[in-house]
């Protein structure tokens, strides 16, 4: 493999990818069994790490180590050298630092967003994008759990998230339910559950609902990462995400669906 084709495949499992490239390498993985495993693996262990780790981008920088950026160096120094060593040294520690915020961080939320709730909002679009990224791409074994073992499913994914789960009928917007899996939830909270559904020519929507999350309540907010767009919010201590490769204004319909069939289901 060529170090160009590896790049691509960095960047693939990245989400970094123009559409016209991501197509090229799904090209390659569909011929390639042995490749699509591995990148499938790949995939995999960011749903792991970036649910296990979104928490700690929501930590505060710890007091002393802004005491230590705000003390201001001696006016002259002796070693000329040295001071363009640190210089150096800092230079690449801040490009570090920026290179690492771009793959890893989560999206901004409002300026106005800044009290608890959207601290645990934002640590709902992570783990969601990524599982939807790794099992929408997935031909043969896309869910784990059928759509003809609907009733299994619902009861097995309700019993361990603590909670009935329902599953929105999206047939008039021309989405039919694949089936479902579970999955690890926001930084280790708990469980999650990730149904989804596919129209006729192809096109994937998942539907993600984790739990054990501080019970509030909170107003639909939208996110667009590489090409997939995702609508999002919190009811009690249950997170909600809908996403799928389409624009806000398609998606924004089907979002108001699901959250009118689930609020409706938590009042009977």
């Amino acid at each position: 493999m060529t170090d160009k084709m590896e790049d691509k495949l960095l960047r693939y499992v990245d989400g970094r990818l123009t559409p016209a490239e991501h197509a090229e390498v799904d090209a390659w993985l569909a011929a390639d069994p042995a490749l699509a495993q591995r990148v499938r693996a790949d995939l995999a262990d960011i749903v792991a790490l970036r649910g296990a780790t979104a928490h700690v981008l929501e930590e505060e920088i710890p007091q002393h180590l802004i005491a230590a950026a705000r003390v201001r160096p001696p006016a002259k120094r002796r070693f000329p050298v040295a001071i363009a060593a640190s210089a150096a040294m800092l230079a690449i520690g801040v490009g570090l630092g920026f290179t690492l915020a771009r793959e890893f961080a989560v999206p901004p939320v409002p300026a106005a967003a800044t009290n608890t709730a959207d601290t645990i909002m934002a640590d709902i679009p992570p783990p969601a994008v990524a599982a939807h990224r790794l099992y929408v791409a997935e031909v043969r074994h896309p869910v784990e759990v059928p759509a003809s073992e609907e009733e299994h499913l619902v009861n097995w994914l309700s019993r361990r998230l603590g909670t009935k789960l329902i599953v929105p009928r999206l047939d008039t917007y021309g989405f039919t339910l694949v089936g479902g899996r579970l999955l690890p939830g926001p930084g280790g909270s708990g469980p999650a559950a990730q149904f989804m559904y596919e129209t006729r020519d192809g096109k994937r929507l998942t539907l993600y609902v984790c739990s054990e999350i501080e019970a509030r309540q909170t107003a639909f907010r939208f996110q667009e990462t590489n090409g997939v767009s995702m609508f999002y919010w919190q009811e009690g201590k249950y997170g909600y995400a809908l996403l799928s490769e389409t624009t806000r204004d398609t998606l924004l319909p089907v979002a108001k669906r699901v959250y009118a069939t689930l609020i409706e289901d938590r009042k009977d």
